[in-house]
């Protein structure tokens, strides 16, 4: 027929009937009856991959088997696509793997195009040799694509230009310096000695006894910025690693595109689902005090202020080596950031400007923008994100695949929504790729996923691709999900919980005997988590 061509053995008449009743119904677009029909089949003979077939595409609104290419996202975790591969003939096999194919070229390519445009972005808005230079290492590190290897030449000349003119201006300051300097030696020379004395030992002792008042005030977040900036001036160092290990954000799971993860007690690091770009890959971690996930990137923050991670690379959003004093780690879509025990910030990847930030206790990354809590318990954003700029009294930030969401002191969120949706809505692939990747959202009521209006006795916030996920004190759940019809998520049932995450599609939750819940569609696969066990960051930082 049209839309399938029958590959079963062994089918029977009845069967074959059933078969194309089904598909019949996929062209018709009645896709219930056509699941109907292909159980039926399957009931005759479980081993029927045209069933399993007609039953996927069903499920994915798919009237013609060639559409399946089409799909916005890959469904090789489907178990109805396993099915099918496990039972049909190798035609259909490789069909299926060539349609799984074209959807992971097009998403790459998609990441490639966003990479390019941070590129240009970066390039157009540089002004001095630093920035120049950036704008090149991200046209660099795309070779061959586009006009990206001629931009990369361009933007280093540009900065070796502005280099050359600054070091002209240098060289004049300096003489002007220099003659000012030898007519003041003298009275410099008296005055040095005092500002020393004052420098070495006066000031920094009053500091660290300020640092030590705050610190038995129990405001560890603050004492902890006090004591980093001190250098090494007696312990200061070491009890500002104290100060941040007592409030530092760490968490003990997270959650990605398709896949979850999870810090066990002795500091090694387990993952489950999907691992197409390696974000599986931390059976190696040891020493792990904290774990974050981004789409397709997992990121360790390690005992000494370290970090590593694995997975896509393709905006650098896996560049931490040269990262050290971090004491809290955040993942976005394509960015990870690290808190500085000095309460300064660094980012990596497709990331917005944090350069400027201080004072921040803790960090949250989301689709396009970052987000830093202030020891005032304000909040701060990257590129003018203003949804956020009157909240106040904040204790805790979460932001994942759309909403942002801030939990006051009083145990109430308050909840915003990053530009995101409202770019998946315009549809509008060259302005923002993402949004043909996920132009399944256009048509849901997006204020569904922040509404926390009468949410109370929140302990924990977490946000996720669907809404917003809350930890109330007698360690029961509380979601949002403005696609509940489609992805059901229900977390009722959930007691004796601890923490919460979520990642795009589904909520994950530890409990306080160290196992961890996970919920999703039944039409996705993010990992099996049952088995794990002793999760939760017991381990001691250094």
């Amino acid at each position: 027929m049209e839309n399938q061509n029958v590959t079963s053995q062994n089918t029977g008449a009845a069967g074959n009937v059933l078969l194309n009743r089904g598909f019949l119904a996929l062209e018709d677009g009645d896709f219930a009856a056509a699941e109907g029909f292909f159980e039926q089949a399957l009931n005759a003979n479980e081993k029927n991959a045209d069933a399993y077939l007609g039953k996927l595409m069903a499920q994915l609104g798919v009237r013609d088997k060639s559409a399946l290419k089409d799909c916005t996202f890959p469904f090789d975790g489907n178990l109805n696509y396993k099915n099918a591969m496990r039972f049909g003939n190798e035609a259909l096999q490789n069909e299926l793997r060539g349609y799984i194919a074209q959807i992971n070229a097009r998403t790459a390519a998609a990441q490639k195009e966003e990479a390019y445009r941070k590129a240009q972005e970066a390039f157009a808005n540089a002004k001095t040799p630093a920035a120049f230079t950036d704008a090149a290492g991200l046209f660099a590190g795309m070779p061959g694509y586009r006009d990206a290897d001629e931009k990369a030449a361009e933007a280093a000349r540009k900065a070796d230009a502005l280099l050359n003119v600054a070091q002209k201006r240098a060289k004049v300051r300096k003489k002007r310096l220099i003659a000012a300097i030898i007519s003041v030696a003298a009275v410099a020379v008296l005055i040095a000695g005092c500002f020393i004395l004052n420098a070495a030992v006066i000031q920094p002792s009053r500091r660290y006894q300020e640092a030590v008042g705050v610190m038995e005030e129990g405001r560890y977040a603050a004492a902890g910025m006090l004591f980093s900036r001190m250098g090494n001036f007696k312990d200061a160092q070491e009890k500002a690693q104290t100060c941040w290990a007592k409030c530092g954000v760490r968490a003990s799971i997270a959650a990605g595109f398709f896949h979850t993860v999870g810090l066990k007690t002795d500091g090694t690091v387990v993952a489950a689902g999907s691992n197409e770009s390696g974000q599986c890959d931390v059976a190696e971690w040891k020493d792990i005090v904290a774990v974050a996930a981004g789409f397709f990137h997992t990121v360790g923050l390690k005992a000494d202020g370290t970090v590593v991670a694995t997975g896509s690379n393709d905006s650098g959003q896996c560049d931490v080596a040269e990262w050290k004093d971090i004491v809290a780690v955040a993942a976005g879509i394509y960015c990870t950031v690290g808190l500085k025990k000095d309460g300064t910030v660094v980012a990596t990847g497709a990331a917005g400007d944090v350069s400027d930030w201080e004072d921040i206790v803790a960090v949250a990354a989301g689709v396009s923008h970052i987000f830093g809590l202030k020891a005032d318990g304000t909040v701060a954003a990257t590129d003018g994100f203003g949804s956020v700029s009157d909240w106040e009294d904040i204790v805790a930030v979460s932001a994942g695949w759309g909403p942002v969401v801030g939990l006051k002191s009083d145990g109430t969120p308050v909840a915003a929504k990053e530009d995101f949706y409202d770019v998946l809505r315009k549809n509008d692939a060259d302005s923002n790729p993402l949004s043909s990747l996920m132009s399944s959202l256009i048509g849901y009521n997006t204020d569904e996923a922040i509404n926390v209006a009468g949410w109370t006795d929140i302990t924990a916030v977490a946000a996720y691709g669907l809404g917003i996920v809350g930890l109330k004190k007698d360690g029961t759940v509380v979601l949002t999900n403005m696609m509940d019809a489609l992805f059901p998520v229900d977390v009722t049932a959930w007691t004796d919980v601890v923490a919460v995450t979520g990642g795009f599609f589904h909520a994950v939750a530890l409990k306080k005997d160290g196992t961890v819940l996970c919920l999703a569609s039944s039409l996705l696969d993010v990992g099996d988590v049952s088995g794990w066990k002793d999760i939760g960051c017991g381990y001691a930082a250094e």
